[in-house]
């Protein structure tokens, strides 16, 4: 027997279970390391490795990856568990509990369907405002709350209307094939026909469900008819007739038994006719298809942006402040990095990747003509009217805004408030009402998370507040409850936030961090804007094929030797290659909002590759053009803040040199 069935067989099985093979061979492969150097810093590089091999291959699942320095970092002596184990749950991951609570209660209360609703009603249904109807929601909604979660409220409206679209195409297809059917129906040649009722100019034949009406000359021997041949449905009491205008020349024993040469002709053009609609159908059909690719990609990419606006937007920008903090605490300084700050240096970069993916996505899918005459109104066929109705109806349906959406939209505003405040930077914040360093961005994320769960969710009904018609107050749900936390909190990002925290944190404890900027000593004499644009390339397209927090989880560590070894302030580096880990915009597996939008069946790897390889180009230059004028301003990236010396690079657009 030959054995190369058998091994094809072997290879076959093998290949249904490589994830396990994965999960059981690298580490057995990668053990000479710790092994041989026996030092800290390979223990920390073998836990290192291990969890860069799990993310990228996802043997395991993300979440569960980042809980392996739990188990190692105390094994290989890099760390205590209690130290390892607080990381999972400190201040940074605080931070993000009180903005997922705060999802949920908007969540729960349907405001997120009022927005996005009340947008695309308003706008209208015509591509070039769908398209900014659908972005703006998406992206202001991803500010708050989660991209992945936003995403997921998004696309469920945006395939109702993608439905919408393809509906009215099919209804004016069965149309079409209705008046094709008529257009080549001919009398029975062997079959007289019912005879001609009516007055002298006008005549009624009974068909069985389809009528014509046409215009032409037909002679029959001695007899002959003028008509006119046109197609024309005409409804008579809930049925359809054929109604032939004619004058009649008939003799007596007439009948109408066979058609024309010229009848026949045309009919033959009729039917030439319906084939350029039905061209014309296709093409329409095909741009359906494109409005809805586009619809897809908007959502998830306009959420992605969203994310990094805000501090609390994605867990990467709160895996990067805390490291940044952490350092800056270790020279005992506080860190630059708070809500305000990020707000100011994000909001306006989101803004500008918005502008430019909003103009990449029309070009693409709607052509450059919106662009010459966005204004004027465009033919959007008979589809649009009714895309208006079923968003209006939809809208309709979440009917008056109630007390819970406007005490959402009310904590909403108070916690961003609260969050703004705390530090502004222009002027003295609430923090400094109390000891230093005590009031961190955690106490008002909890502190409006604890009121939502008091808050009633409806009007109450006692003492001033009841109405006449009622006797007795009522007990009224509050606006979250804790069986919806409980059920629909995402831990995942969580989880991932701690794995990555923990990560950084046994790479400086270890000393794997120093060792690796040593070895990168000989970038000292590149510009250092040049190192930044490298590592902004490196890790947005890193993020295309790992999660983002495991990408920045690897990378802030060798960013950070790096800084220290150049002598540069690190967070020059550090921001860059944090707004650089949220944008991957190319592959499903790159980020949850991608994968979400691609369930729906509406776009395949090449659409999603060949837009998203321009926007992660575009998003890129937007990262250097903004770290080297407005960054460089707002953080003093140009001063290394625990050096006695001011560090002399340029800040402007391409700095030279530090």
């Amino acid at each position: 027997m030959s054995m190369g069935p058998v091994l094809l067989n072997i290879f076959k099985d093998l290949g249904v279970y490589w994830k396990t093979g994965v999960f059981v061979l690298t580490p057995i492969l990668i053990l000479p390391l710790p092994l041989i150097l026996q030092s800290p810093e390979a223990n920390c590089g073998y836990t290192l490795i291990l969890m860069a091999v799990y993310w990228i291959t996802e043997a395991l699942p993300d979440a569960v990856t980042a809980l392996i320095p739990l188990v190692l970092f105390p094994l290989l002596g890099i760390m205590p568990a209690p130290d390892v184990a607080s990381l999972y749950i400190g201040d940074t991951s605080i931070v993000l509990i009180g903005g997922l609570i705060m999802a949920l209660a908007i969540e729960k209360c349907q405001l997120h369907r009022r927005i996005g609703l009340g947008i695309l009603v308003l706008v209208g249904t015509k591509p070039t405002r769908l398209l900014v109807g659908f972005m703006v929601p998406t992206w202001f909604l991803s500010l708050w709350i989660n991209n992945a979660a936003t995403t997921a409220m998004m696309m469920p409206i945006a395939e109702a209307v993608i439905v919408q679209l393809q509906q009215g195409i099919g209804e004016r297809q069965d149309k079409i094939d209705s008046i094709q059917s008529a257009a080549i129906h001919t009398l029975d040649k062997s079959t007289p026909k019912k005879p001609i009722s009516g007055t002298d100019d006008h005549a009624v034949i009974d068909n069985e469900d389809i009528q014509i009406t046409y215009f032409g000359t037909v002679s029959v021997g001695s007899s002959s008819a003028s008509f006119n041949l046109k197609e024309e449905l005409i409804p008579d009491g809930g049925s359809l007739v054929d109604t032939i205008p004619l004058n009649i020349i008939l003799n007596d024993d007439s009948s109408l038994v066979e058609m024309s040469e010229e009848f026949d002709k045309k009919n033959e053009e009729d039917i030439e006719d319906h084939g350029d609609i039905r061209k014309s159908e296709q093409e329409e059909n095909e741009r359906i298809q494109k409005i809805s690719r586009m619809l897809c990609l908007v959502c998830s990419y306009a959420s992605t942006i969203g994310g990094t606006a805000t501090l609390t937007g994605a867990p990467v920008n709160l895996i990067v402040s805390d490291t940044v903090r952490r350092i800056y605490a270790s020279h005992g300084l506080e860190s630059p990095l708070n809500y305000t700050s990020w707000l100011l240096f994000g909001l306006p970069h989101s803004v500008l990747c918005l502008v430019g993916v909003w103009a990449w996505l029309q070009l693409v899918f709607l052509g450059w003509k919106p662009f010459c005459c966005y204004c004027i109104k465009d033919q959007f066929s008979r589809e649009d009217e009714g895309v208006r109705q079923a968003l209006r109806g939809e809208y309709e349906k979440l009917g008056p805004i109630s007390f819970g959406e406007v005490s959402a939209i009310v904590f909403l505003v108070l916690l961003v408030v609260l969050w703004f405040a705390r530090e502004p930077g222009f002027a003295p914040g609430y923090a400094s009402l109390f000891k230093d360093g005590y009031v961190t961005d955690a106490v008002p994320a909890i502190f409006v998370s604890i009121l939502l769960f008091v808050w009633p969710a409806n009007k109450p009904n006692f003492l001033c507040f009841r109405s006449p018609e009622e006797k007795r107050a009522t007990r009224t749900r509050a606006l979250l409850d804790w069986n919806t936390v409980s059920t629909k909190l995402c831990w995942g990002p969580l989880i991932l936030l701690g794995g990555g925290l923990a990560l950084a944190a046994g790479c400086e404890e270890s000393g794997l961090s120093v060792w690796i900027g040593d070895q990168m000593s000989a970038l000292n004499d590149i510009p250092v804007w040049a190192i930044a644009l490298i590592i902004t390339i490196l890790v947005s397209f890193m993020t295309e094929i790992t999660t983002n927090v495991a990408v920045i989880s690897l990378v802030l560590p060798i960013v950070e030797a790096m800084s220290e070894d150049i002598g540069i302030n690190p967070l020059y580096l550090m921001l860059s290659a944090g707004m650089a880990a949220s944008y991957a915009f190319m592959l499903p597996i790159a980020t949850p909002s991608n994968a979400i939008v691609f369930q729906y069946r509406h776009l395949k790897i090449v659409n999603m590759a060949s837009v998203g390889f321009v926007i992660n180009i575009f998003c890129i230059l937007v990262v250097t053009l903004g770290i080297n004028t407005w960054g460089m301003t707002l953080f003093n990236l140009n001063e290394l803040p625990w050096a006695d010396k001011n560090i002399s690079a340029s800040t402007t657009f391409f700095p030279v040199t530090y």
